[in-house]
């Protein structure tokens, strides 16, 4: 248990941590609006590099390793590998993609699922005014 000076530190930081993540947040969606034209145009014009004579700050696109995998030709080629995947924890489902094919209704197949679905519970640190219910 934590004494009454921790306790009152750890409300102090409240309001602060309240406005960084407001801040966080703001230049979050700032970052995006700005960058999403400047990112474009780099693809677009692959040669370009933007550079600001003022600042000295330059914009370019920098390549980078992403790996993927072969699901759908793994399950044809070899579907015992598959299961052994997913048996040993190395399988995760798009849980936004798989609602979303289930509510269009493009596969039967996911009304089998239901029985096997996991609902757990995690916490979120919420700081804000809470509203009255």
């Amino acid at each position: 248990m934590m004494d009454d000076t921790e306790r009152r530190k750890l409300i102090e930081s409240l309001a602060l941590i309240e406005g960084a993540r407001a801040t966080k947040n703001a230049a979050g969606r700032t970052d995006t609006k700005l960058s999403g034209p400047v990112k474009q145009h780099l693809e677009m014009n692959p040669d370009d590099e933007l550079i600001d004579g003022e600042s000295g700050i330059s914009a370019w696109l920098e390549p980078r390793k992403t790996t993927s995998w072969d699901l759908r030709s793994l399950a044809q080629r070899k579907p015992d590998l598959l299961v052994w995947l997913a048996h040993n924890g190395l399988l995760t489902v798009n849980t936004t993609a798989f609602t979303a094919i289930r509510k269009a209704g493009d596969a039967a197949e996911l009304g089998d699922t239901e029985d096997f679905k996991i609902v757990g519970e995690s916490t979120s640190l919420r700081i804000g005014k809470r509203e009255e219910s």
